[in-house]
């Protein structure tokens, strides 16, 4: 017996692609909308002189454009989970996205299903473009339940684990990172971009062949290039921040002190002319 021929999807397979990546991101894309909508700012209220008031701060309405894009993009989520002839049904962002992949193999072979796809990942552009710049993150390592990478704004020392919700502690982990990869060796190139992530310290390739040079830092000479110590760059860099800082503190202490100096001073006519005098 001749078996039934399955028909091919009539999806580009880029766009397919894209396609579940948008879909696997819905649930960080509406936790963006949310803090970008419910994001406050603190301005001065406008008040007569002799008011009384509680306080002289209010926050500001929300972000009624982001508000906008998050309800149309849940209502277009919605709509395309819904299988006809049944109509839409009131769930969660995460679970409309996720009916969505689970019917994809079939919704991919049906008429018209590019332009029924553009039309979702349209509105989820929208909704993108509606979100505020998120805080810098960086690699915390991986989480010791489940393994999945985590990351974390650089200013959180425990973040939850997006994949389990186990609390992560992003410090205890980057320190641990650290000692393990402090031996680890690479040329200025590959130091460049690792320092960023594991210290936190943004070095040009060209200052590390700097301090090479200068005879500050010892390197071997390998097939690849002049290869590092990531630990000792890592010192290196540390001990000139701390030395760059200590100079920025005297500079400043001798300013304020020379202004003090001349707050403190005036000029005196005598019989001879000019002189400086504490004032009184």
């Amino acid at each position: 017996m001749e078996k039934q021929r399955v028909p091919e999807p009539c999806v580009p397979a880029p766009l397919l692609a894209s396609f579940v990546d948008d879909l696997r991101r819905i649930p960080e894309l509406f936790r963006q909308l949310e803090i970008t909508i419910t994001r406050t700012d603190s301005v001065r209220a406008q008040r007569d002189p002799g008011a009384r008031t509680s306080g002289d701060k209010r926050p500001m309405i929300v972000n009624l454009r982001a508000s906008d894009r998050r309800q149309h993009l849940l209502r277009t989520l919605r709509q395309a989970a819904a299988r006809p002839p049944f109509a839409a049904r009131a769930v969660s962002p995460a679970a409309a996205a996720a009916a969505i992949l689970a019917d994809l193999p079939t919704t991919a072979r049906g008429t018209g299903a590019v332009e029924w796809i553009e039309r979702v990942q349209s509105a989820v552009t929208k909704a993108w473009g509606a979100v505020d710049s998120p805080a810098h993150r960086v690699f915390g390592g991986r989480c010791t339940d489940c393994g999945a990478p985590v990351s974390a704004p650089a200013h959180l020392t425990v973040v939850a684990c997006p994949r389990c919700g186990i609390p992560h502690d992003v410090d205890q982990n980057r320190d641990w990172m650290r000692r393990a990869t402090a031996e680890y060796t690479g040329t200025a190139v590959e130091l460049a971009r690792l320092l960023p992530e594991l210290y936190g310290a943004h070095i040009q390739a060209g200052t590390i062949r700097k301090w090479h040079e200068r005879g500050q830092l010892i390197g071997c000479v390998e097939d690849r290039g002049t290869t590092f110590r990531l630990g000792d760059v890592a010192a290196l860099h540390a001990r000139k921040r701390s030395r760059t800082a200590c100079v920025a503190t005297a500079i400043r202490a001798a300013t304020a002190q020379s202004v003090s100096v001349s707050r403190h001073t005036t000029i005196v006519a005598g019989p001879s002319g000019s002189s400086t005098e504490p004032a009184a």
